[in-house]
């Protein structure tokens, strides 16, 4: 059973927080698959793996289960057209 979701949630952001970034996640759980999207902080001592870990992290929390399979993951700056 598919039971896809979409909401636009914020992953808290750390206190002197550098550029923001926008992500999208889609899993897949026991129950189906579900996507959603938000933004967040990114310092400068952070590294794409570690923000990974986060937004999955947020993402088994807001499902409620322990284990998810990530199908897709997007992080990108989020201000269009210019420089970090």
């Amino acid at each position: 059973m598919d039971r896809s979701q979409v909401s636009d949630q914020s992953v808290p952001a750390a206190p002197s927080a550098g550029a923001e970034f926008f992500w999208l996640m889609t899993v897949h759980t026991e129950d189906g698959q579900a996507t959603q999207t938000g933004t967040l902080m990114w310092l400068p001592e952070s590294t794409r793996e570690q923000l990974y870990h986060l937004i999955r992290n947020a993402m088994r929390t807001r499902l409620g289960v322990d284990n998810v399979t990530v199908l897709a993951f997007v992080l990108e700056p989020n201000r269009l057209g210019g420089a970090l």
